[in-house]
């Protein structure tokens, strides 16, 4: 990367990645005096940038890598949090689900020993919205926060499966209006039963 500035706290996120990929990340900056913001980097080339100014929630971004490669998704820690970072193909999505490349400790599931419930990949995970059958394969929809393991601004989950136990899990479905922080009371989402996902 040209003119690229090394510090102790830039971070990488590297993936494998196909033709076409989209990726979808949640960044806030650290401080409002300066935006959150992350490179794209494929096979040593710089392909893109994605910026955020909110400092107080995490913002979704999302960006289409066209050739595919060895990506480089590149932040300083110094000015940008990352809470989820995944990729996948929209034409093979339904088959194969997406690639999580970034959880963290905030985010993460807890395991369920000696037995079997169905959870998203990174955070909290509230209604089922239920099920519902398309092209012959069954899809759970269900209330979910990305960024925490306790109820919050309700974005909504999704998967597909073909047996009902094993679940590709697909990109997030709903999201709230990215104006909940300048709301008096910063509540809101995309909630069970509301056809408004603001």
């Amino acid at each position: 990367m040209a003119d690229a500035v090394i510090t102790e706290t830039l971070k990488t996120l590297q993936a494998e990645v196909p033709v076409s990929a989209t990726l979808h990340v949640w960044l806030k900056a650290v401080t409002p005096d300066a935006p959150g913001t992350m490179a794209f980097v494929l096979v040593g080339d710089k392909i893109g940038e994605v910026s955020v100014s909110n400092a107080e929630e995490y913002v979704f971004r999302t960006f289409v890598a066209t050739s595919g490669g060895a990506l480089s998704c590149v932040y300083d820690m110094a000015t940008t949090a990352v809470s989820v970072a995944y990729f996948f193909n929209a034409a093979e999505v339904v088959e194969k689900g997406i690639t999580v490349m970034h959880t963290s400790a905030a985010n993460a599931p807890a395991p369920v020993p000696h037995g079997y419930h169905f959870r998203p990949p990174f955070g909290w995970m509230n209604d089922p919205n239920g099920f519902g059958r398309f092209a012959g394969r069954p899809h759970l929809f269900y209330q979910h926060y990305s960024h925490g393991l306790r109820w919050n601004t309700m974005h909504w989950g999704h998967a597909v499966s073909q047996d009902y136990i094993h679940w590709h899990h697909m990109p997030i479905f709903l999201f709230p209006s990215e104006d909940l922080t300048a709301r008096p009371d910063r509540r809101g989402g995309a909630f069970s039963g509301s056809g408004d996902p603001g």
